[in-house]
């Protein structure tokens, strides 16, 4: 009996022993900055958005913050901070709806007594949706401060060897302005955008269930009480240039006209804050009609991106009160009255 006991003791250290190893390794490097800010001299790798923005938002030192989808990852935050002498950290959720600015945000408020900036891309279609929706399942024992449940990060096999081993044998280090440059190295040209393009086929009814009542619940539930909170925050929203293409699509489903009235609504809503201001992208008729600046429907280069930074910290391209209707209005008219089929020429 004994014998019986001492082997299982010895069993039971055998198989705890490197869990326990691995445990603080990861505990230590904290490659996900869980418990601490990157350390000086270990080497890291930021590409998981649903897994390390907790951790950017709760370690890493910044006064303004980079919030949206997939549209915002491109951008460059040193020349941000250059321009409007701030230091900001991008926080993008790929295909990001309202509440996944919410969960962020949430964070970040905590954190953070006060921010100078918050800029905020957002993608219409996601606002005008059910309200509730996440992008994806959130791994909740990183966005908690529950340390009862961190044994999923602690215990992980693919933690360890992806972000711990190989960011070492790599020698990764973090560039904070590039964290999150996704698209950086796609194809950008209108061969590449056609060849993967299907043309929609038109309907009398509206596909999808956008609606205005969406659209407030989702704007008063995750987006509002930030603002009002954050008197002091300079937040800067603006919408982003889809290429013509997606006009096309969303014209083909009958999405044109709810689309503009709840860029419409949004800059009527958001007028009433003072520390917001509202940038529109989207009739920039260089650069959506020509396909070589995007490598799909929606995601234009970095060239578009750094020039959008350009106007965004010049304060160019902004819609007020006083524009926002006439340019909604000329950029409905421009999309219904477009040569979609000349764009679509080469298309086999």
């Amino acid at each position: 009996m004994k014998n019986l006991k001492k082997k299982l003791a010895v069993l039971a250290v055998i198989t705890l022993l490197p869990l326990l190893v691995i445990g603080i390794v990861i505990a230590v490097i904290d490659p996900f900055f869980v418990y601490h800010a990157p350390l000086e001299g270990a080497y890291y790798v930021v590409d998981n958005q649903l897994e390390q923005n907790p951790g950017l938002a709760k370690h890493f030192e910044y006064d303004s913050v980079m919030l949206g989808s997939s549209m915002t990852t491109n951008f460059d935050t040193n020349m941000f901070n250059d321009r409007l002498g701030c230091n900001m950290i991008k926080l993008s959720y790929n295909a990001a709806y309202p509440h996944d600015i919410d969960k962020i945000m949430g964070i970040v408020t905590q954190e953070k007594d006060t921010l100078k900036y918050a800029f905020l891309c957002i993608d219409i279609a996601n606002y005008m949706n059910e309200p509730g929706m996440l992008s994806y399942s959130y791994p909740e024992h990183l966005y908690d401060n529950n340390v009862f449940n961190d044994l999923k990060y602690l215990i992980n096999k693919n933690v360890l060897l992806d972000y711990v081993v190989m960011p070492y044998l790599r020698k990764s280090e973090i560039k904070v302005n590039e964290i999150y440059w996704h698209w950086q190295h796609m194809n950008y040209s209108k061969e590449h955008v056609l060849s993967n393009y299907v043309v929609p086929e038109k309907t009398y009814v509206q596909s999808r269930q956008y609606s205005m009542e969406n659209l407030v619940e989702n704007l008063e539930t995750y987006i509002v009480p930030y603002i009002e909170a954050t008197p002091d925050t300079k937040w800067v929203v603006f919408f982003p240039p889809y290429s013509m293409l997606y006009w096309n699509d969303s014209l083909a489903v009958r999405e044109v006209d709810i689309k503009l009235e709840g860029i419409q609504f949004i800059t009527e809503y958001l007028a009433g804050f003072g520390n917001v201001e509202v940038y529109y992208f989207q009739d920039n008729e260089e650069w959506i009609c020509d396909l070589n600046n995007y490598t799909d429907v929606t995601h234009y280069s970095k060239e578009i991106t750094d020039a959008m930074t350009e106007q965004l910290c010049a304060g160019e391209n902004r819609i007020t009160m006083e524009n926002y209707k006439e340019r909604l209005d000329n950029f409905g008219k421009f999309v219904k009255n477009y040569n979609f089929e000349a764009l679509l020429d080469g298309k086999e």
